[in-house]
């Protein structure tokens, strides 16, 4: 383990302090690193190029769902062994998580890339953003694989005692993307294929510094296959508590799918880019939160493993503590700065740009609430308590969302679409409040 640290007695403020900071990077700079590519491609190519681009996400969407329902589960579950002394049953879950997340990125590219033009067709793609869906989802199925084993593979070194290590990996992979974006898309002229390529480099150039951790021996992990063995129990297990991470992102692709095509037929490409822009800009802010979540998953999974449940409790209250406050700080900078904001992805188009305004500003309403449903569902996670949390996130990014935009695009039209992730918020929180008081296990925190 990490001389820095240790889960087991230090302070929870000093735990929390040095993963939180790492973890919130990290994500931040995970999503300027998706951003960058929104900006690039917005400005260097246009905004049907953009339109393209978020109706192939739900493609790499599912793809990372799968990578964290087993890098989540198998990460947590391994912090849990070690907090139980079972060191090489946390060494097996590593090893066989590893080889399931590459393998998985492997399926999707080959699943899209046998007919990228009916699977296209299937989430949404019109006559005018077809060709540039093609082709941007074709080169980025040529790096899928490191793209998911470098996001899977930075959850097992941050869990284990390294937080610093994953957090660099995506600043210089970030950097990798942004440099390589301009000069593909700009003086080389290669639109989105340059920006898929460029996003593919950069996820190769992300797994080699991970690497770094398993050939320096500075963990309890090691790139080791002796003894391996696929232990049906842990695997369900560690699936089981991934879950509710797997709900949240396949969610997130699913409604995508749904949302683009009521925007095609409601309001056009053009509306298309504002909810695209507005998903770069959500995708920020929420990621801060589940960065707060990564800084406390660790502590807790640990703690709870070693049946400490004062500390358990504790880190609960930090995170939660620091996820209101930032919530309402964050909440009044950009709706202070929207305008600047939506403006770094088009300048020339005043309709898109008022749309999506007013898109991203009805989001800023509700971010404490976003900040406090992310943490709840990330602490019920962390405890092993993946019936609640799966609830949780099923409800909130599938059951509410999908009958919100039939509900709200009937009575309000297009202005209903730009209303559903706020009050799918607030309907999560309530259900958030019913689920704390209803575990036996959180009436010891109030």
């Amino acid at each position: 383990m990490n001389k820095l640290i240790d889960l087991n007695n230090d302070p929870i403020k000093k735990l929390f302090s040095y993963y939180l900071y790492s973890s919130v990077i990290g994500m931040v700079i995970k999503s300027l690193h998706i951003m960058l590519d929104g900006i690039f491609v917005s400005n260097g190519v246009g905004p049907e190029a953009l339109a393209a681009v978020n109706i192939f996400t739900p493609i790499v969407t599912a793809a990372v769902a799968v990578t964290l329902a087993i890098g989540v589960g198998g990460s947590t579950l391994a912090s849990m062994r070690f907090g139980e002394g079972k060191k090489s049953s946390a060494q097996n879950i590593f090893i066989v998580s590893s080889a399931l997340i590459f393998l998985a990125g492997l399926i999707f590219s080959v699943v899209f890339l046998f007919n990228p033009e009916y699977i296209c067709k299937l989430l949404g793609a019109n006559d005018a953003v077809l060709d540039y869906t093609i082709e941007y989802g074709k080169y980025i199925c040529y790096f899928l694989p490191f793209y998911t084993l470098s996001t899977g593979i930075a959850l097992f070194v941050r869990n284990d005692c390294n937080p610093k290590l994953a957090m660099l990996s995506m600043v210089i992979s970030a950097i990798t993307n942004a440099t390589l974006n301009y000069i593909f898309i700009f003086p080389m002229n290669l639109g989105l294929m340059g920006a898929a390529v460029a996003t593919g480099i950069s996820q190769i150039v992300s797994c080699l510094i991970l690497l770094i951790h398993f050939t320096h021996k500075k963990g309890n992990f090691r790139l080791d296959f002796k003894g391996f063995r696929l232990k049906n129990g842990e695997c369900n297990k560690s699936l089981v508590i991934g879950l509710p991470t797997f709900l949240t992102e396949l969610s997130y692709a699913i409604v995508s799918v749904i949302f683009n095509k009521v925007l095609i037929k409601l309001g056009g490409e053009i509306a298309v880019s504002a909810f695209t822009i507005m998903i770069y800009v959500t995708t920020l802010l929420y990621n801060i939160y589940f960065g707060m979540g990564q800084g406390m998953q660790p502590i807790i999974s640990f703690n709870y493993g070693a049946k400490k449940y004062d500390r358990v409790y504790e880190s609960y209250h930090l995170a939660i503590k620091s996820g209101l406050i930032t919530s309402v700080i964050i909440a009044v900078i950009c709706t202070v700065f929207v305008k600047e904001i939506v403006m770094l992805f088009n300048r020339t188009n005043p309709e898109l740009i008022e749309m999506a305004i007013h898109a991203n500003l009805y989001i800023f309403f509700v971010m404490p609430f976003i900040a406090y449903n992310i943490l709840v569902s990330v602490f019920f996670q962390s405890i092993g308590k993946a019936k609640a949390a799966s609830v949780l996130s099923f409800l909130r990014g599938i059951v509410f969302i999908v009958s919100l935009i039939f509900i709200l695009t009937n009575i309000f039209g297009l202005f209903g679409i730009w209303l559903v992730y706020p009050i799918t918020e607030i309907l999560s929180f309530i259900l958030c409040i019913v689920f704390m008081l209803k575990q036996d296990i959180i009436t010891k925190i109030y």
